[in-house]
């Protein structure tokens, strides 16, 4: 099974009363290799809360976003990149850290728009996070005390403008492949 890897920034917490603003993924092939990217800026639906403590974290004002491709816009071009990626009935297995937070906001974003979510991913994803309290709980991990992407990104040397979708997914993949060098076996 491929996987994509996704990340979204989004107006809040809540999937049903906030929006994604920002959808990046990477699609591996079989191999694992990186083959493609996407990343759109997107404007949430109409009646979606800008929650202010989000604004906060990714920086973009509901100005700002307002200027964004519509939601309904965003998801053609989103399935359009999958739908090109796509073989026979292939699922993608999303994969990125803290993924069941992004699995719920994109197939919110599904359900108000297509019926199609089940189409492309899969019900497995891969999440990073879980990955890292797993080795914690098991006393192998030699991370920070904290397990939020950013520090755990300074602790294994990787880059990453926080907040940034793509940057966080791009990270998030970099992460794992050094978990899973330096871990599993």
């Amino acid at each position: 099974m491929r996987k994509v890897w996704l990340d979204v920034e989004t107006t809040g917490l809540d999937k049903d009363k906030n929006g994604i603003i920002q959808l990046a993924c990477i699609m591996e092939d079989f191999d694992g290799k990186a083959v493609d990217e996407f990343s759109i800026n997107m404007k949430p639906f109409a009646g979606c809360i800008y929650n202010k403590d989000a604004e906060k974290v990714h920086g973009k004002s509901e100005k700002v976003i307002s200027k964004y491709t519509p939601e309904d816009a965003a998801i053609k071009l989103f399935i359009s990149w999958l739908s090109k990626h796509k073989i026979g009935k292939e699922q993608f297995q999303i994969s990125g850290y803290n993924s069941r937070f992004d699995l719920d906001f994109i197939d919110a974003l599904f359900k108000r728009n297509t019926k199609f979510f089940w189409n492309f991913f899969h019900y497995y994803d891969v999440d990073v996070f879980a990955l890292v309290k797993i080795l914690d709980l098991d006393g192998t991990f030699e991370g920070k005390k904290s397990k939020k992407l950013v520090a755990l990104c300074d602790t294994f040397n990787i880059e990453i403008e926080a907040h940034d979708a793509m940057s966080d997914i791009k990270a998030t993949r970099k992460l794992y492949k050094k978990i899973m060098k330096r871990y599993i076996k």
